[in-house]
């Protein structure tokens, strides 16, 4: 009852997110305003019957408050997306020919494949009518010309297409990332199709274009892509010249938190100034309140305030509040407070994976690190700063390793030791490209030389997790986990917080069994697999084919020549991590008449897997051209 008392926002904030789950799950349900209001005068009627005289009865308040606020926050969840509202462009019905009147939300930026662009929009009108709604626009190339900028007026065809969802087993879900952002839809352009009318002028609009400046600083005088990817997507949150291989590095090794603006930089910016603070000899709480917020906040609008640096910031913001308030407030409540706060303003942030990873980071380092930094002092200062450093970061892996391995299926064993390099590193990069902006506003004769030894800095860094990325048995990958075990590794976890805390064994038996029953999950299922032939013929686009055949743990790859290595990837990476089976063969369709591969053996056009007789044939499209190729079952004479 104690812990209750001292963090009293976690009821209402356990009511809201279970309340957002059930909203989720069953939309239509819970925005009938006859379900609310007959549940909200059930809770009325229930809050006057309740025993307010006994002090031994007072956790019937508390169950009516997490009954409450689940109500609340079922109905906000359901009612939240745009796509529920009466006036969504989604309930119009548009006819060939219609234009829609749309403003663009920021500048463009190239697609992946380089070969458009691609910028976000908002309906203003569509076929005359007034209505709302995000879509994405896909320009041409020769549509740069056009200088589109946050705030332009854009006359388009009215072509919404929905987002499609997945076209292969376990395939990244864009569709569902995308709605989480509430945008629905779609629109390919052609040359000449898009027309700027006009121009929207907002605050908002002003930062975005500081922003914009700030990245142009940044190339002026970073002139390695590497160093200008690292630094424009840690201190602006601009990941447009993230290369594959430098991501693939920073991700195996680890440190892949570091070029994400969110909690990590927030967080550096928030101790840095309390040292400031200190050293200034700033002991009034109210002026350390405000300069607090201010460099917060000016921050958070430094580098175009995306939604995980709104959630940063307002969550240090409420740890400043309760400091300003209290001489030694509550950490967790304060914590609650600011998810309670967030929740509430968009309840789609419940299944954010960056809002998942900054609470679940923050929480462990709170609840894990003093008690992992007291399993070993040493004496020399050095070994205590750098086992300091590295408790820091054991507490957030431990505490966002189930999410890494739910949604990216890998697991960095090196991370300890890329933190104890990159952790040191990062505020001296952040105040590196701070004081780089300033030099080139006020001093440029000194910023080619700060921009240089900031770019040898990062370059170093790059190479230092590049060597880390390649070391053996470096990272774990191809976990495959469901929602279920990922629920189950968190309350293992919470086991061993309490280990930790109480040293009572059962809380280590308990977590250890938990622990036992995924691993056991997974490994009966990898069983099951194995005993299975598994043939996918994966959905590409046109001409273009791919199929994987799975026996006995065991891989055989068919595709065509013309498949990237990146297509292949993003068609049928999670269909290879659920089955976890190992390669055994990749072939082209150009194939050998013959060949014989672990548990494959083929003749043309015949393909024996284990004791299954299958045979390899071509479908044909009007035009005699090969579509696709399916493995069917040899009928048995």
């Amino acid at each position: 009852m104690h812990f209750w008392r001292a963090v009293p926002f976690l009821r209402p904030l356990a009511g809201l997110m279970a309340g957002i789950v059930a909203g989720a799950a069953n939309p239509e349900l819970w925005s009938s305003p006859v379900v609310f209001f007959a549940l909200l005068f059930l809770l009325l009627f229930g809050f006057l019957l309740l025993n307010k005289s006994t002090y031994r009865k007072r956790w019937q308040f508390g169950i009516w408050v997490l009954a409450f606020f689940s109500v609340m926050g079922a109905w906000h969840r359901s009612t939240y997306p745009e796509c529920m509202k009466p006036d969504f462009v989604g309930k119009l019905s548009l006819k060939d020919g219609d234009v829609l009147l749309a403003e663009a939300l920021e500048w463009p930026h190239q697609t992946q494949s380089g070969r458009s662009l691609k910028v976000l929009c908002r309906v203003v009108k569509a076929g005359g009518y007034k209505c709302r709604g995000l879509f994405l626009a896909y320009l041409p190339q020769s549509d740069s010309a056009l200088n589109i900028r946050a705030g332009s007026l854009l006359l388009l065809p009215a072509r919404l297409r929905e987002i499609p969802p997945p076209a292969n087993p376990f395939a990244f879900d864009y569709r569902a990332y995308m709605a989480g952002r509430q945008v629905y839809f779609q629109l390919f352009l052609r040359d000449g199709e898009c027309a700027v009318v006009g121009l929207v002028k907002r605050p908002w609009y002003a930062v975005l274009a500081f922003r914009q400046k700030l990245l142009g600083v940044l190339k002026k005088y970073l002139h390695k892509q590497e160093a200008l990817a690292v630094v424009s997507a840690m201190v602006l949150g601009e990941r447009a010249y993230m290369s594959a291989e430098l991501r693939e590095n920073y991700a195996r090794s680890g440190a892949m938190h570091v070029l994400a603006v969110s909690g990590l930089h927030m967080g550096l910016i928030y101790f840095f100034m309390l040292w400031l603070f200190d050293r200034l000899g700033w002991q009034y709480k109210g002026l350390r309140f405000w300069a607090g917020m201010i460099g917060l906040w000016g921050f958070a609008l430094l580098t175009g305030a995306s939604p995980s640096v709104l959630r940063a910031a307002t969550l240090f913001s409420f740890v400043l509040a309760g400091k300003w308030v209290q001489e030694f407030p509550n950490t967790f409540n304060s914590l609650a407070a600011s998810a309670f706060c967030l929740l509430w303003y968009n309840p789609l942030w419940l299944s954010d994976l960056s809002f998942q990873l900054s609470y679940m980071a923050i929480l462990g380092i709170l609840l894990l690190q003093r008690d992992l930094f007291l399993l070993w002092l040493p004496r020399n200062t050095s070994l205590l700063a750098g086992w300091k450093l590295t408790s820091v970061s054991v507490a957030a892996q431990l505490s966002t390793a189930p999410l890494g391995m739910y949604y990216f299926h890998r697991f960095s064993n090196g991370f300890w030791l890329s933190s104890l390099v990159v952790i040191p590193v990062a505020p001296l990069i952040l105040l590196g490209a701070l004081l780089l902006f300033l030099l080139d506003a006020f001093v440029p004769v000194w910023a080619p030389w700060l921009g240089r030894a900031l770019e040898l800095l990062v370059l170093g860094i790059n190479a230092f997790l590049k060597f880390l990325s390649h070391l053996p048995a470096q990272s774990v990958e191809g976990i495959f986990l469901f929602k279920w075990q990922l629920l189950l590794l968190y309350v293992s976890l919470l086991f061993f917080v309490l280990f930790l805390k109480f040293r009572l064994g059962k809380h280590l038996l308990w977590a250890l069994m938990f622990l036992l029953l995924v691993q056991g999950a997974s490994a009966f299922r990898q069983m099951n697999l194995k005993q299975k032939v598994v043939a996918v013929d994966y959905a590409l686009s046109a001409g273009k084919n791919l199929t994987d055949i799975f026996y006995g743990g065991q891989r055989l790859t068919f595709c065509d020549s013309t498949l990237s290595a990146s297509e292949e990837r993003y068609a049928a990476e999670g269909m290879r991590i659920y089955m976890g089976a190992a390669e055994s063969g990749h072939l082209t369709f150009e194939k050998p008449d013959s060949f014989c591969l672990g548990p494959f053996a083929w003749r043309s056009p015949y393909l024996l897997v284990g004791s299954e007789l299958f045979v390899l044939q071509a479908e044909a499209d009007k035009k005699g051209e090969k579509k696709s190729f399916i493995l069917l079952p040899e009928k048995k004479k």
